[in-house]
């Protein structure tokens, strides 16, 4: 095995933590393939890999911590051998519990759940009082969303949502932004325990719901623009109203606490939206755990300062961040290594709560951090993502539907693109499940540079189909015409750089290949400095939905592949791209699926089980991942593909044929009677949206090869 078991799982801040990417665009992924991958006898290469805890993929907190990974890793990885990494969680709250379970070395957290946690009272009782939660800095603030439907109008003012009393609202998930919402509109007078029927939803989730009038209300605090609010704005428009606060009902909100202030959302923040809004915000922060080493949060700390430019062009909300401002507002001590960093800088300390260690909260009862460790190791599996996003808002279906059961916490990680991951999953310690492109799978065994590939993974299920999107210039009629021409394939070891590779392979098309991300070749494709880009991704690609035909650009139809194992016929149509494609039209095009794969643990080693147990609770609870409120792309999940020439994991196998022993019992069919070895059983795959009514299509209507 590739291997081992150690304390690296509890992902402790430690020279054998994991190196991962957590990127940010095009531009980020271009930076993290650029890193090397750390095997596991080579983890001394990096000193200090640090873990840090965001929130939901909708939120301000994902996007402002994969900015500030992105920032250490281009500043601090090359020449110190420090490293930060990302991990997606429900909130502050769980956060604060990842830092004192040894989960996570950093966190972002909200001031007034890092004030409970500090005392252990309050919205943290069940946490325990924190004594070694501290602060690096202040981010930016955590601005109050108040959203409802317009025909619930009347005031125009927070005093509009205390009237949903009995309506379905979504104030977050538990232990997220519920929490600070309770203390709001308690203060105000409204219980949301009692008086609402609360559905607890994160962010796009939330947002999905009240675009289909399942809620009525909603309030997830995050920094302006909260990117699933532009988009909800963007298809409700005037209908969904973002109310205002007046200075009255600030003070009473804030129950004397301190920690609100008003803030005012310019005018256009979000479309439709021409006039000011007039809210409340409060301070975000930037925690760690006391046991940090000084050194790497110094370095941390003073690579912030030194770059505010850089992470504000990242992530906007970081233009509110300054070294005036930087200690104002802290709930919890400084850490030293941010302290040391202040002082250089001459900042005035008195404001700021610094450490006292000598003050032992918990006296000698305090269990070991080895204790802690080995316990939140069995309840965790950390599953990595691909770097499309559309894995990342999966995973956040996963988690609200995983969290109810309570059985397997599942600690989600951003990935770097289809080789990576598949480099990561095999060497990488603490890594037991990944999303893979499965023409990924075929490239490198075919490559061999993995002698153990086949041997040391295993496939749950198909994950979701990943279509191939080929961009070109309106001269470019047919593939032939990109003969020797500039291509841009992605960024190196990418999925479409995989895909890419392989599709070209094949066609025996020479192309002059670029590896540009692919925001930047979407822009060197408007100017003529390549002729087309190729992008691997679950359709609708965000990327696209601003391309207009008039913009000179088109997506051209792709042949199909005769006896690929992979390759499978897909369609662009105008509700995936509706300023690309028109009417009933349709663009023929290919899609590779993406796998969801497990490190092959041995049934007798310590990880076994809990990988086990992550595929009985994701199985169980694969209907309710697959009801149409959640992402489309559940509907691609299938435990019963055949992925050719691999594995399935044999807990998986154990399921599947419990269903079907159960279903012989019962004398029910289903498509799990099939056999496994029946390799036609995704040939027959299910039909898209678009499929349901007869359409036009665009290129080679046989679809049969051209080459």
């Amino acid at each position: 095995m590739a291997k081992t078991t150690d304390a690296t799982l509890a992902g402790v801040g430690s020279a054998t933590k994991l190196l991962l990417s957590a990127a940010l665009g095009a531009f980020v992924f271009m930076i993290a393939a650029a890193q090397p991958t750390i095997a596991q006898s080579d983890e001394a290469a990096v000193s200090d890999s640090m873990l840090l805890s965001t929130a939901s993929t909708g939120g301000a907190f994902h996007r402002g911590g994969v900015s500030l990974s992105a920032l250490i890793k281009i500043k601090l990885l090359p020449n110190d051998r420090i490293d930060l990494t990302t991990s997606n969680s429900s909130g502050s709250l769980e956060n604060i519990a990842r830092l004192r379970d040894g989960v996570s070395d950093f966190a972002i957290v909200q001031a007034l759940l890092g004030g409970a946690a500090r005392s252990g009272t309050g919205l943290a009782t069940d946490i325990g009082a924190q004594r070694d939660l501290r602060a690096v800095t202040v981010l930016w603030p955590n601005v109050e969303h108040f959203i409802i439907r317009k025909d619930l109008v009347t005031s125009g003012t927070i005093a509009d949502f205390l009237t949903l009393e009995g309506k379905r609202v979504s104030l977050g998930r538990e232990r997220s932004a519920i929490e600070s919402n309770r203390v709001l509109l308690g203060n105000l007078g409204l219980d949301v325990q009692r008086d609402v029927e609360r559905v607890p939803l994160s962010f796009r989730p939330s947002v999905a719901a009240f675009r289909n009038g399942e809620i009525d209300g909603l309030s997830l605090p995050a920094s302006t623009p909260v990117p699933a609010f532009v988009e909800l704005m963007s298809q409700l428009g005037p209908d969904a109203v973002v109310l205002n606060w007046t200075e009255e009902q600030r003070r009473q909100a804030d129950g004397g606490l301190g920690l609100w202030s008003p803030l005012t959302i310019p005018g256009n923040t979000y479309p439709g939206q021409d006039a000011p809004i007039e809210t409340i915000a409060q301070p975000n922060f930037l925690a760690v755990h006391a046991d940090v080493d000084d050194d790497v949060v110094y370095a941390i700390t003073k690579a912030i300062f030194e770059n505010l430019p850089f992470l504000e062009r990242l992530h906007a909300p970081f233009q509110f961040l300054s070294l005036d401002e930087a200690v104002t507002g802290l709930p919890v001590p400084l850490h030293p290594g941010a302290v040391r960093y202040y002082e250089e800088m001459r900042l005035d300390l008195q404001k700021a709560v610094i450490a006292d260690n000598t003050y032992d909260l918990f006296g000698s009862e305090l269990p070991s951090p080895a204790a802690i460790r080995q316990r939140i190791r069995q309840d965790v599996v950390r599953l990595m993502s691909t770097e499309d996003g559309t894995s990342d808002l999966m995973i956040d279906d996963l988690l609200d539907v995983m969290s109810e059961n309570g059985q397997v916490r599942v600690l989600p990680i951003r990935g770097r693109g289809a080789a990576h991951n598949l480099a990561d999953l095999l060497y990488l310690s603490g890594i037991d499940i990944g999303v893979l492109q499965a023409d990924a799978l075929e490239l490198e065994r075919k490559r061999g540079v993995y002698p153990d590939l086949v041997g040391n993974i295993r496939y749950i299920a198909k994950w979701a189909d990943s279509e191939i999107h080929l961009l070109v210039r309106d001269d470019i009629l047919d593939i032939r015409d990109l003969r020797n021409k500039r291509v841009n394939f992605g960024p190196e070891g990418s999925g479409s750089e995989v895909t890419s590779s392989l599709l070209f392979n094949r066609l025996r098309l020479p192309v002059e290949q670029t590896s540009f991300g692919h925001g930047q070749a979407l822009e060197k494709l408007k100017a003529g400095e390549i002729a087309a880009m190729v992008h691997v991704a679950p359709k609708p690609v965000p990327l696209f939905s601003g391309i207009e035909v008039r913009d000179g650009l088109r997506f051209l139809p792709l042949p199909e592949f005769g006896g690929s194992d992979f390759y499978r016929p897909a369609d662009l149509t105008v509700n995936d791209y509706p300023t690309l494609v028109f009417g009933d039209r349709t663009v023929e095009t290919l899609s590779v699926p993406l796998v969801l794969a497990a490190y092959d643990w041995a049934s007798d080693s310590e990880r076994y089980p809990q990988i086990a147990s992550f595929v009985e609770s994701f199985l169980q609870r694969l209907d309710d991942l697959q009801d149409p409120s959640r992402h489309p792309k559940w509907q691609d999940v299938d435990p019963a593909f055949d992925l050719v020439g691999w594995r399935r994991h044999p807990a998986v196998d154990d399921y599947l044929q419990q269903l079907r022993t159960a279903e012989q019992l019962t004398g029910q069919g289903g498509p799990l009677n099939q056999s496994d070895s029946d390799d036609n059983a995704e040939t027959e795959a299910r039909p898209s949206s678009a499929e349901s009514t007869p359409v036009q299509r665009i290129g080679n209507s046989s679809r049969r090869p051209v080459f």
